[in-house]
């Protein structure tokens, strides 16, 4: 019965003792508050993560003063003034990872309008290191996002015969022609030339998923 008691009481002791290293070993893998908890499951893990620089107050603050100084200035002029100030700022704050990265091997992508690096089967001894520098703000998971499929119609041989420009990619469909017969700020058709809604002075802007298709 002793003996019994006594197992019983060393295979309880075993396994709280276990439970406290495993606490331990977790708490280690997960030190630095910059890290995102649970990226690491070992030390020997490789993980695609994203290294987040400086701050977003940083950026804005830049905008603000280019906008000031630069206000009255060309549109491409204060959009180049834009890219070098934030060229050089995430240059600033990345150059120290971007020294230990490439003495290192690793592989990585720069980014300097989001001032994030990208790298890719990156270790805990990696994170730990990037973490201590000052610059960096958090290290998170590059997350895979998958996209709902998306049902796209064959074109038809008439869809780019009325153009004359090849494939215009459903044109047609868009009813285009009807549209450029509008003229600039009024519901009604205006057939003169050089009145009529054809583009011109119109700023395109295009949101890119950012997703591999693979």
């Amino acid at each position: 019965m002793r003996l019994i008691i006594f197992g019983a009481l060393c295979d309880f002791i075993a396994l709280v003792s276990g439970a406290h290293k495993l606490t331990i070993h977790q708490a280690h893998l997960e030190k630095s508050p910059k890290i995102e908890s649970g990226i690491f499951k070992t030390h020997s893990s490789k993980r695609s993560i994203l290294v987040t620089f400086g701050s977003t107050s940083d950026m804005k603050s830049l905008a603000n003063q280019i906008s000031e100084k630069y206000g009255q200035y060309p549109k491409e002029q204060r959009i180049y003034a834009l890219y070098e100030a934030f060229n050089d700022y995430s240059l600033e704050c990345q150059g120290s990872a971007d020294s230990y990265l490439k003495s290192s091997s690793y592989t990585y992508t720069k980014m300097w309008a989001s001032n994030i690096i990208a790298i890719k089967d990156a270790d805990l001894q990696c994170a730990e290191t990037l973490a201590q520098m000052s610059d960096v703000t958090s290290i998170t998971t590059n997350k895979k996002i998958s996209l709902a499929p998306v049902e796209v119609e064959p074109l038809g041989n008439g869809d780019s015969t009325s153009f004359g420009w090849g494939r215009t990619w459903g044109l047609s469909r868009i009813n285009v022609e009807e549209a450029w017969k509008f003229r600039y700020g009024e519901n009604q058709y205006h057939e003169e030339q050089g009145a009529t809604l054809r583009g011109e002075g119109v700023i395109i802007g295009q949101i890119d998923s950012g997703m591999c298709k693979k």
